[in-house]
């Protein structure tokens, strides 16, 4: 069986991590699936894209409470498995959300620890001195 798997890709050559058949099939669980500190950075402009869908944030209010089911999602949203699993599947990319397959069900939680660094790296970035302001000593108005 490892020999199929590594054969579609599944062999995560960086930890050795083997990821299921079955969570294979989702790229979401594949990510969530690699240790952490195997999933690439990304910019904080990237991160805060994820965040910034009216759905994806509603997403993250609601697993903000502790990990839920895909279909219990479903419910609270009231919309169909292929439009939260879209917007999980964004979450999951960008670090904010991890996915775990149970069975035929996917549960997902919240990195409490990507949030804490967003907001860190986002105002260090903010704040972080701005050379072409401080080379100005005059405004142009």
């Amino acid at each position: 069986m490892t020999a199929h798997l590594a054969s579609r890709g599944a062999l995560d050559a960086w930890q050795g991590t083997v990821v299921t058949a079955t969570s294979f099939r989702s790229r979401s669980l594949y990510t969530a699936a690699m240790p952490v500190a195997a999933i690439p950075e990304l910019s904080t402009l990237t991160r805060l894209k994820a965040l910034a869908n009216d759905l994806r944030f509603e997403i993250v209010r609601i697993l903000a409470h502790g990990e839920r089911c895909i279909c219990d999602l479903e419910d609270l949203l009231d919309l169909p498995q292929r439009k939260v699993s879209y917007h999980l599947a964004t979450l999951v990319d960008a670090g904010i959300l991890t996915g775990e397959r149970r069975g035929k069900n996917s549960d997902y939680r919240l990195e409490r620890s990507a949030l804490y660094s967003l907001s860190g790296e986002l105002l260090a970035e903010l704040l972080n001195p701005y050379p072409e302001l401080a080379a100005r000593l005059t405004s142009h108005c």
